[in-house]
């Protein structure tokens, strides 16, 4: 559906430099299922987005998804808490050469508050640290765990 045209950056290079190894892209899918789900998901629990991912979470994968909730939702929030935010806030930096990139780079980004203690990289710390950004003290960055811990107990329904 969508295409990566913004910028011929190699993943490689959105890596490189950081020690965290919270990279999300290399992990093998699941021989037992042929797609994951991908979520996005209000402060208060409402899932705004959701997309279907096949093969892992790439940080393509999800930047097209940030760029479809762009067009798509009516308010689009400032601030996003994602687990591998290191990683993505980098991805994003690079594609700034479209309207959306340039959006998408504006946003305030941090890791979840759970993950951030595996985050050991010195930018990451620096940047990303959800405890340092006051907009983010009173949020609950858990909200996708906890709505996707909940929704992950219907797999099975029919």
């Amino acid at each position: 559906m969508f295409q990566d045209s913004s910028n011929k950056t190699s993943h490689k290079v959105d890596l490189e430099g950081l020690e965290c190894k919270t990279d999300k892209s290399k992990q093998a899918a699941n021989k037992h299922r042929s797609a994951e789900i991908f979520c996005a998901v209000y402060k208060c629990g409402i899932v705004v987005g959701i997309t279907e991912l096949f093969g892992s979470k790439s940080l393509s994968h999800v930047y097209f998804f940030l760029t479809w909730l762009w067009q798509t939702i009516l308010l689009f929030p400032m601030l996003l808490a994602y687990d591998d935010a290191c990683h993505l806030k980098r991805f994003v930096n690079r594609r700034q050469n479209t309207i959306s990139g340039k959006f998408l780079a504006t946003l305030i980004m941090v890791v979840y508050k759970m993950h951030f203690k595996n985050h050991v990289d010195k930018w990451c710390k620096q940047n990303l640290n959800p405890h340092k950004v006051a907009a983010f003290n009173s949020l609950n960055t858990e909200a996708y765990e906890q709505t996707f811990n909940y929704i992950s107990k219907l797999k099975h329904a029919t």
